[in-house]
């Protein structure tokens, strides 16, 4: 006979490169990530914030704002930023809430440089 699996399985590997800890929220949002993911292997997770009522998932690729209840499938996901969208991160404090504003790069640039404008999107 087999045992039966006491806890979830944990991250194989922290931000350094490390076995950190086991930790039962982490190893939950590592299986968020792979499901969100369909397991791929190449992205791994980093960290995962509960947050009134909805959840940041942050892995090596991206970061994803998911709505709170059952986080089984991409249609939770509200909000997505691939690092490699990412122009800007600004993290500010209001009446005891933490806001993180997000801006991600223009999608046309003439130039081929993302700079300032009207045209990115910032999501907070």
């Amino acid at each position: 006979t087999q045992a039966e699996r006491v806890r979830k399985p944990r991250c194989c590997r922290g931000p350094q490169g490390l076995l950190p800890r086991y930790s039962a929220s982490e190893a939950e949002g590592q299986e968020q990530l792979f499901k969100l993911t369909d397991n791929i292997q190449d992205e791994f997770f980093i960290a995962v914030e509960n947050i009134e009522k909805y959840c940041v998932l942050i892995s090596s690729k991206a970061v994803y704002f998911l709505k709170s209840g059952d986080y089984t499938d991409r249609e939770a996901i509200f909000l997505e930023v691939k690092y490699d969208d990412l122009y800007h991160c600004l993290v500010s404090k209001d009446h005891g809430k933490v806001y993180v504003q997000l801006t991600k790069k223009a999608v046309n640039s003439s130039s081929g440089v993302a700079m300032p404008g009207p045209s990115q999107q910032k999501p907070m």
